[in-house]
């Protein structure tokens, strides 16, 4: 609602940032899957979207709210877009490594995890 007046704009407008928002999400996984050995691979997925949630959750809310106590509500929001901003210029030069990583990761041995006797 901060630069569109029209309640009715609102709604759909704030899906189709959420909708976006999300796309990052598959690839991301997908990247993960093929980089980390099988054995550990949840734990890894696991450890991604606490990490997500923690960074996402728990910082940025205090962190546009002590934004917002020093240049108002309408800035501290509209900083979030730049923040999305960047997480994509990151994942853009990330891009950069996936080969080598994907490549080591499959030469690396394969090692069975064997569950502990009781």
């Amino acid at each position: 609602m901060l630069l569109v007046g029209d309640a009715n704009m609102f709604a759909p407008l704030f899906f189709v940032t959420v909708f976006f928002y999300m796309w990052y999400n598959g690839p991301v996984a997908a990247v993960l899957f093929d980089v980390v050995p099988r054995g550990i691979a949840a734990t890894v997925m696991g450890a991604y979207i606490f990490f997500i949630h923690i960074a996402g959750d728990a910082i940025a809310l205090p962190a546009v709210g002590a934004l917002s106590d020093r240049i108002g509500l309408r800035g501290a929001l509209l900083s979030l877009p730049l923040v999305g901003l960047l997480g994509g210029v990151v994942l853009l030069f990330a891009v950069f490594t996936v080969g080598r990583d994907m490549a080591r990761a499959k030469s690396a041995p394969a090692r069975l995890v064997r569950p502990a006797r009781p």
